[in-house]
This record gives C-alpha cells, sequence and structure tokens, in this order.
C-alpha cells in the first residue's frame, strides 16, 4: 500500500479509508473538483448503486495500491468506465500522475495553500501588434504536465479579454523574466520550434504571446510571400520592451503552405 499524494488519473486503485471497508475505484478528474474516485466496496459490485461512492482525492495519509490486470478482469472491470466521458469530459493521459506540477521548480511556491493546483497565469488576445486588449491575470486550476508546458483550466471571467473566458482549457508555461506563467496557443507552440527568441532588454521576458508568422503578417503586410524575414524585432508584450526574433533554418515552420520559403539571407537590424 503507498500513501503517496501523487495518484495516477485512469486507474483502477483499492482504498483503505478509515473506518470503512477497502474500495475499488476508479480515478478520473472533475472539471470542477479536481481529482476524484468512483467506487465501492471490495464486498460488493461495481452495479449495486446503492454502494458507490465519489472520493475527492488526494486523501492524506490513505494507503491506496493499483488493481493489477489480472483482478481487474476478474471482477470485470470496464476501463475506462463509460461514464467518465458522458459526465466529465476529456481526460488526461491515462497513468498520469495528478498533482506532479505542484514539485515543478518552474511553479512551485506559486500555489495557493488552500487550493494547491490553482495559480494565477497571464492570459491574453494576443501581444500588442494583435490585440488592443492587454494580458489579464486570471486564476487557473492546473490539469496537466508535459516537462515545462502545462494544461489548466481558467477559473475567473476575463474583463475584456474575446478568446478566453471562465472554463476555457488552456495552455501554459512559465519562461524566464515573466513575473507569472503566461498562456501560450496551438499554434505558437507548432511555431516555436523554428525561432530563436531574444529576452526582452527590459524585462528580460523570453517568449512571444503570437505565433512569428501572425506577427510577419501584421507588421510587414506587403513582405512578398515567398520571402521570410529572417529575424525582425517585436514589441514585449509585458512592458513594451523589444524582443528579437530569429529564423534559425531556411525556411518558415508552418503547417498550411507545402511550397517552400526563401529566408531573407541579409538581416535588416541588428541589436544584440
Amino acid at each position: 500500500m503507498s500513501v503517496a499524494l501523487l495518484m495516477p488519473v485512469g486507474r483502477w486503485i483499492r482504498l483503505e479509508l478509515p473506518g470503512h471497508p477497502p474500495m475499488n475505484c476508479f480515478t478520473y478528474v472533475d472539471p470542477s473538483a479536481g481529482l476524484s474516485a468512483h467506487g465501492f466496496p471490495t464486498d460488493q459490485t461495481a452495479n449495486e448503486k446503492s454502494s458507490l461512492a465519489i472520493i475527492r482525492l488526494p486523501m492524506p495519509g490513505v494507503p491506496w495500491e493499483l488493481l493489477g490486470s489480472d483482478e481487474i478482469q476478474r471482477l470485470g472491470l470496464e476501463t475506462p468506465p463509460g461514464w467518465v466521458a458522458e459526465f466529465y469530459g476529456p481526460q488526461p493521459p491515462n497513468g498520469m500522475l495528478w498533482g506532479g506540477w505542484r514539485e515543478h521548480p518552474k511553479l512551485k511556491g506559486r500555489f495557493l495553500p488552500d487550493h494547491p493546483d490553482d495559480l494565477q497565469v497571464f492570459v491574453h488576445d494576443g501581444g500588442p501588434r494583435i490585440s488592443s486588449h492587454p494580458a489579464e491575470l486570471v486564476w487557473v486550476s492546473v490539469t496537466e504536465i508535459d516537462g515545462d508546458l502545462f494544461r489548466g483550466r481558467v477559473l475567473n471571467q476575463p474583463h475584456k479579454l474575446k478568446s478566453v473566458k471562465a472554463g476555457s482549457p488552456i495552455r501554459f508555461m512559465m519562461p524566464d523574466g515573466a513575473p507569472h506563467p503566461i498562456m501560450v496557443t496551438e499554434k505558437y507552440l507548432r511555431e516555436r520550434v523554428g525561432w530563436r527568441i531574444h529576452p526582452c532588454q527590459k524585462c528580460g521576458l523570453s517568449e512571444l504571446f503570437d505565433a512569428p508568422s501572425d506577427l510577419i503578417r501584421v507588421v510587414f503586410p506587403n513582405q512578398p510571400k515567398d520571402v521570410v524575414m529572417s529575424m525582425f524585432t517585436a514589441f514585449c508584450p509585458l512592458c513594451r520592451g523589444v524582443q528579437g526574433v530569429e529564423l534559425l533554418g531556411e525556411s518558415l515552420p508552418t503547417e498550411t503552405s507545402d511550397t517552400p520559403v526563401q529566408s531573407a539571407k541579409r538581416p535588416w537590424w541588428k541589436f544584440w
């Protein structure tokens, strides 16, 4: 039996609740309540509706263990049960340890003591070249971790933003130079690998709010489609300082174009 607070999502476990018979439970994420388990006493079956219980996890000091595949098969337990997707929506990857982000060096110390999965994140409609609305600081409940990239759910309604609202799922990271984590879009993450972002000269922010291709389209509207700027500057979305953006290869990483684009050979500026 383990008493570890990091528990796997999407797994059948046995819980030893104080004052109660052991329970076989399936772990899942409730969008409102976080990690939970739905189960029944080990001396009954999952079909005995009166015995079913919902438990909020983790429970410090309560022993638990994973059920083996042979036991799951013997008990006829559906994996995952059909009610998970029906009532609680998309889930983190099966087996992911819930709460691992709490000890991540970039996030440790940022969570609320009474709500250890909740922290503040900058959300936005884009940087100053794309949106007239500045970034807003909202509370986010973390639901997933992948290296230095995190997923979460927005808890409160932003004041002026149009692309983010209470309940929105977002991705975010904790970049150098930022006082809080910042939201990143799927498009930004796809393009990010092809660019070097030089930190802001004023605050040191090491990421952008916008995908480089979106910035190029707005800043250089007359740029020929078959030529790509190999370097350009961007206003820092946090302090309005200057960031440098430099293409790493010979072509722009893009998910929409099948035609190779030619990188500009001679940079038109250089400030580092």
